[in-house]
């Protein structure tokens, strides 16, 4: 059958411009979400390996906060986590100028049954106000083939001799404060020690089975002594550094 002559076939007029343009939209959006589909699929890439390029230099287990199941000799070296970590810039805002011999780290490395890892480090820093300070940490870890529980129930009788000792050392204890919120068992002192010479705040605490000391010594340099609340708040922003890094390396 014959089609009448008087109707064009096809489609035109306004219906072609709108399936044109139509098309040409649909197709430039198609473009702009595989580009954009692109760019994230490279940057998670390089972000992912970002990450994993730091975790591996910190010896810290990649994407995950558990703790490893092992720990590479050198792993909990602390004195140097203060000294390179990203975190521990309030530290090396008051100039720190390492005065220990360097010497003291002792760790005798993976399969040893009864595995300690340990250091004692000083630097000279300057508080607030400039004058200078000494700020001391010493630290025991225990990350012996034992359970997890078992290092932590030394760990915890190790934090209970050292709290004895520490009362000790003052000439007179003004202050003492359990800081439950910055580790698993924490508490610090503050007072005058030294004959009478300087004032003293000490930091103990413990995470996991790590036992850690932070000591920060004041010389008088006037008749009073400094307002604790000084190096109460250099530890405070120190101690989370410490505190991570045992919770993330210690093995389970």
């Amino acid at each position: 059958m014959s089609k009448d002559r008087g109707v064009k076939e096809g489609v035109h007029g306004f219906k072609a411009f709108l399936i044109v343009v139509g098309s040409g939209v649909l197709a430039a959006l198609l473009v702009v979400g595989l580009i954009v589909a692109l760019v994230k699929t490279v940057g998670a890439a390089l972000s992912g390996g970002s990450s994993s390029s730091v975790a591996n230099q910190e010896g810290i287990p990649p994407g995950t906060w558990e703790p490893a199941p092992s720990m590479e000799e050198g792993a909990l070296n602390l004195c140097r986590s203060l000294e390179t970590s990203g975190q521990a810039g309030a530290f090396r805002e008051m100039g720190p100028v390492r005065v220990d011999s360097g010497g003291n780290y002792s760790d005798p490395g993976p399969g040893v049954e009864d595995r300690s890892v340990q250091d004692d480090c000083t630097w000279e820093v300057y508080g607030p106000g400039g004058e200078k300070w000494t700020f001391s940490l010493s630290y025991e870890a225990l990350a012996g083939s034992g359970s997890d529980e078992q290092r932590i129930a030394e760990a915890t009788d190790l934090f209970s001799q050292e709290e004895s000792s520490v009362r000790g050392v003052f000439d007179s204890l003004f202050s003492e404060e359990s800081m439950v919120d910055m580790a698993d068992e924490s508490i610090s002192f503050y007072g005058v020690a030294g004959g009478g010479e300087k004032s003293l705040y000490i930091f103990l605490g413990r995470t996991r089975s790590g036992v850690f000391r932070i000591d920060v010594e004041i010389p008088f340099y006037s008749s009073e002594p400094i307002d604790e609340n000084e190096p109460r708040t250099l530890v405070r922003k120190v101690v989370p550094v410490i505190d991570m890094r045992l919770e993330r390396v210690l093995p389970a």
